[in-house]
Protein backbone atom coordinates (compact mmCIF):
# COMPACT_ATOMS: atom_id res chain seq x y z
CA UNK A 1 0.00 0.00 0.00
CA UNK A 2 2.66 2.16 0.96
CA UNK A 3 5.03 1.68 -2.13
CA UNK A 4 6.39 3.28 -4.93
CA UNK A 5 3.48 4.26 -7.39
CA UNK A 6 5.43 4.27 -9.91
CA UNK A 7 7.07 0.30 -9.70
CA UNK A 8 2.81 -0.07 -9.18
CA UNK A 9 2.18 1.22 -12.53
CA UNK A 10 5.13 -0.44 -14.43
CA UNK A 11 3.82 -4.00 -12.80
CA UNK A 12 0.23 -2.99 -13.89
CA UNK A 13 0.82 -2.40 -17.72
CA UNK A 14 3.42 -5.45 -17.77
CA UNK A 15 6.51 -4.00 -18.25
CA UNK A 16 9.00 -6.20 -18.20
CA UNK A 17 10.69 -7.07 -14.61
CA UNK A 18 14.41 -7.60 -14.19
CA UNK A 19 15.80 -9.77 -10.95
CA UNK A 20 18.15 -8.70 -8.22
CA UNK A 21 20.29 -11.47 -6.72
CA UNK A 22 17.58 -14.19 -6.80
CA UNK A 23 19.92 -16.25 -4.89
CA UNK A 24 20.45 -14.40 -1.63
CA UNK A 25 16.90 -13.66 -1.67
CA UNK A 26 15.22 -16.88 -2.09
CA UNK A 27 17.78 -18.13 0.64
CA UNK A 28 16.30 -15.48 3.02
CA UNK A 29 12.44 -16.06 2.27
CA UNK A 30 12.93 -19.68 2.54
CA UNK A 31 14.83 -18.97 6.15
CA UNK A 32 12.09 -16.38 7.08
CA UNK A 33 9.18 -18.90 6.13
CA UNK A 34 11.15 -21.31 8.47
CA UNK A 35 11.24 -19.15 11.45
CA UNK A 36 7.57 -17.97 10.61
CA UNK A 37 6.66 -21.23 10.94
CA UNK A 38 8.62 -21.92 13.84
CA UNK A 39 7.12 -19.42 16.02
CA UNK A 40 3.87 -19.39 15.03
CA UNK A 41 4.12 -23.03 15.78
CA UNK A 42 4.33 -22.22 19.29
CA UNK A 43 2.66 -19.85 19.97
CA UNK A 44 -0.49 -22.32 18.33
CA UNK A 45 0.76 -24.94 20.64
CA UNK A 46 0.83 -22.30 24.09
CA UNK A 47 -2.23 -20.24 22.87
CA UNK A 48 -5.83 -21.10 21.53
CA UNK A 49 -5.54 -17.32 20.47
CA UNK A 50 -3.86 -17.71 17.54
CA UNK A 51 -6.84 -19.04 15.33
CA UNK A 52 -5.81 -18.81 11.63
CA UNK A 53 -2.45 -19.08 9.76
CA UNK A 54 -1.99 -17.11 6.13
CA UNK A 55 -5.76 -15.75 5.49
CA UNK A 56 -6.94 -13.92 2.53
CA UNK A 57 -8.23 -10.07 3.18
CA UNK A 58 -9.59 -7.80 0.94
CA UNK A 59 -11.52 -4.80 0.44
CA UNK A 60 -12.60 -1.90 -2.05
CA UNK A 61 -13.63 1.28 -2.14
CA UNK A 62 -14.39 4.36 -3.46
CA UNK A 63 -12.04 7.53 -3.57
CA UNK A 64 -12.86 10.41 -5.48
CA UNK A 65 -14.90 8.80 -8.79
CA UNK A 66 -12.30 5.91 -8.37
CA UNK A 67 -12.22 2.36 -7.08
CA UNK A 68 -9.65 1.45 -4.73
CA UNK A 69 -9.22 -2.34 -3.74
CA UNK A 70 -6.77 -3.78 -1.66
CA UNK A 71 -5.53 -7.20 -0.67
CA UNK A 72 -3.14 -8.81 1.43
CA UNK A 73 -2.34 -12.26 3.26
CA UNK A 74 -1.69 -11.93 6.58
CA UNK A 75 0.64 -14.35 8.52
CA UNK A 76 -1.77 -15.16 11.17
CA UNK A 77 -4.89 -13.87 13.22
CA UNK A 78 -5.77 -13.79 16.57
CA UNK A 79 -9.03 -14.52 18.10
CA UNK A 80 -10.85 -11.03 18.72
CA UNK A 81 -7.36 -8.81 18.40
CA UNK A 82 -5.73 -8.22 15.65
CA UNK A 83 -3.03 -10.71 14.00
CA UNK A 84 0.84 -11.15 13.99
CA UNK A 85 2.87 -10.18 10.83
CA UNK A 86 6.50 -12.32 11.13
CA UNK A 87 9.88 -10.70 9.95
CA UNK A 88 13.34 -12.85 10.43
CA UNK A 89 16.27 -10.09 10.68
CA UNK A 90 19.57 -9.98 11.08
CA UNK A 91 21.63 -10.43 14.12
CA UNK A 92 22.63 -6.72 14.47
CA UNK A 93 19.59 -5.33 13.21
CA UNK A 94 17.51 -7.53 15.24
CA UNK A 95 19.56 -5.94 18.43
CA UNK A 96 18.69 -2.30 16.92
CA UNK A 97 15.28 -2.93 16.89
CA UNK A 98 14.21 -1.99 20.56
CA UNK A 99 11.54 0.52 20.33
CA UNK A 100 8.43 1.43 17.99
CA UNK A 101 10.81 4.34 17.16
CA UNK A 102 13.46 1.99 15.69
CA UNK A 103 11.13 0.31 14.00
CA UNK A 104 9.70 3.49 12.10
CA UNK A 105 13.31 4.83 11.26
CA UNK A 106 14.54 1.20 9.95
CA UNK A 107 11.67 -0.90 9.03
CA UNK A 108 8.44 1.50 7.62
CA UNK A 109 7.31 -0.87 5.47
CA UNK A 110 6.51 -3.19 7.32
CA UNK A 111 4.61 -1.19 10.03
CA UNK A 112 2.58 0.11 6.89
CA UNK A 113 1.99 -3.53 5.87
CA UNK A 114 0.66 -3.90 9.39
CA UNK A 115 -1.63 -0.66 9.53
CA UNK A 116 -3.16 -2.63 5.91
CA UNK A 117 -3.99 -5.24 7.53
CA UNK A 118 -6.01 -3.32 10.57
CA UNK A 119 -7.23 -1.76 7.77
CA UNK A 120 -8.31 -4.60 5.81
CA UNK A 121 -9.50 -6.76 9.11
CA UNK A 122 -11.05 -3.61 10.74
CA UNK A 123 -8.59 -4.69 13.60
CA UNK A 124 -7.34 -2.12 16.24
CA UNK A 125 -4.04 -3.12 16.23
CA UNK A 126 -1.55 -5.68 14.77
CA UNK A 127 1.40 -7.50 16.72
CA UNK A 128 4.85 -6.85 14.22
CA UNK A 129 7.37 -9.84 15.56
CA UNK A 130 10.72 -10.17 14.99
CA UNK A 131 13.21 -13.11 14.90
CA UNK A 132 16.51 -13.34 15.00
CA UNK A 133 18.00 -15.80 12.09
CA UNK A 134 20.89 -16.07 14.40
CA UNK A 135 19.65 -18.22 17.22
CA UNK A 136 15.42 -17.07 16.91
CA UNK A 137 15.24 -14.66 19.72
CA UNK A 138 12.10 -12.52 19.20
CA UNK A 139 10.67 -9.23 20.02
CA UNK A 140 7.37 -8.30 18.95
CA UNK A 141 5.76 -4.36 18.90
CA UNK A 142 2.30 -3.35 18.82
CA UNK A 143 0.86 -1.19 15.57
CA UNK A 144 -2.18 0.91 16.71
CA UNK A 145 -4.48 1.64 13.54
CA UNK A 146 -4.19 4.50 12.26
CA UNK A 147 -6.90 6.00 10.37
CA UNK A 148 -5.23 8.88 9.32
CA UNK A 149 -2.55 7.02 7.80
CA UNK A 150 -5.42 4.82 5.71
CA UNK A 151 -7.31 8.48 4.44
CA UNK A 152 -3.38 9.31 2.99
CA UNK A 153 -2.73 5.75 1.51
CA UNK A 154 -5.96 5.81 -0.06
CA UNK A 155 -5.86 8.99 -1.96
CA UNK A 156 -2.51 7.85 -2.87
CA UNK A 157 -3.83 4.65 -4.54
CA UNK A 158 -6.83 6.54 -6.27
CA UNK A 159 -4.19 8.79 -8.08
CA UNK A 160 -1.64 6.15 -9.02
CA UNK A 161 -5.01 3.71 -10.20
CA UNK A 162 -5.84 7.30 -12.37
CA UNK A 163 -2.64 7.10 -13.56
CA UNK A 164 -2.84 3.71 -15.01
CA UNK A 165 -5.77 4.22 -16.35
CA UNK A 166 -4.75 7.30 -18.81
CA UNK A 167 -1.38 5.59 -19.07
CA UNK A 168 0.81 8.58 -17.68
CA UNK A 169 3.17 7.62 -15.47
CA UNK A 170 3.43 9.00 -11.76
CA UNK A 171 6.47 10.26 -10.27
CA UNK A 172 8.98 7.63 -7.91
CA UNK A 173 8.70 7.28 -4.43
CA UNK A 174 12.37 7.18 -3.63
CA UNK A 175 13.07 4.51 -0.63
CA UNK A 176 15.60 1.70 0.52
CA UNK A 177 13.79 -0.27 -1.45
CA UNK A 178 14.65 1.12 -4.64
CA UNK A 179 17.99 -0.87 -4.74
CA UNK A 180 16.18 -4.57 -5.05
CA UNK A 181 13.31 -2.86 -7.38
CA UNK A 182 12.95 -5.10 -10.58
CA UNK A 183 11.86 -1.37 -13.01
CA UNK A 184 15.66 -0.03 -12.15
CA UNK A 185 15.67 1.10 -16.03
CA UNK A 186 12.46 2.39 -16.26
CA UNK A 187 12.73 4.89 -13.45
CA UNK A 188 14.11 8.57 -13.58
CA UNK A 189 15.79 8.14 -10.22
CA UNK A 190 18.39 5.61 -11.74
CA UNK A 191 18.22 7.92 -15.32
CA UNK A 192 15.74 5.83 -16.95
CA UNK A 193 12.17 6.33 -18.37
CA UNK A 194 8.95 4.67 -18.65
CA UNK A 195 9.26 5.71 -22.48
CA UNK A 196 11.91 3.25 -22.66
CA UNK A 197 9.19 0.50 -23.06
CA UNK A 198 6.07 0.64 -24.95
CA UNK A 199 3.65 -1.76 -22.94
CA UNK A 200 1.69 -4.22 -25.64
CA UNK A 201 -1.38 -3.02 -26.74
CA UNK A 202 -4.27 -4.02 -25.28
CA UNK A 203 -8.03 -3.33 -25.15
CA UNK A 204 -7.72 -2.16 -21.85
CA UNK A 205 -5.65 -1.46 -18.63
CA UNK A 206 -5.19 -5.56 -16.78
CA UNK A 207 -7.00 -5.81 -13.95
CA UNK A 208 -5.62 -6.14 -10.79
CA UNK A 209 -4.16 -9.97 -10.36
CA UNK A 210 -5.79 -10.00 -7.02
CA UNK A 211 -2.64 -11.26 -5.57
CA UNK A 212 -0.70 -8.88 -2.91
CA UNK A 213 2.33 -7.37 -4.15
CA UNK A 214 4.76 -6.22 -1.04
CA UNK A 215 7.29 -3.66 -1.83
CA UNK A 216 10.74 -5.10 -0.40
CA UNK A 217 12.26 -3.22 2.80
CA UNK A 218 15.66 -2.31 3.17
CA UNK A 219 17.98 -5.29 3.00
CA UNK A 220 15.79 -7.75 2.45
CA UNK A 221 13.45 -8.92 -0.35
CA UNK A 222 10.34 -10.65 -0.32
CA UNK A 223 8.14 -11.63 -3.54
CA UNK A 224 4.58 -12.17 -1.14
CA UNK A 225 3.25 -11.08 2.29
CA UNK A 226 4.98 -13.20 5.00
Amino acid sequence: VDGCPLAAYLRRLDFPEESRDRFRYCHLAELGNFLEHLVLDAGRASSDQLTIRQQRHAKSTRVGGVEVTIVGRSDACLEGDGGIEVKSVAADEFSALRSRSDVNAGRPAHISQCLTYCYLTDSPRWFLLYVDRNDARYRCFEIKRDVKWEKERLQELAQTETCIQTKDPPSPKPSPACYFCPFQRFCPAFGGSPQDHSPPPSDGVPPSSGEEVRIPAPKVCSNSPS
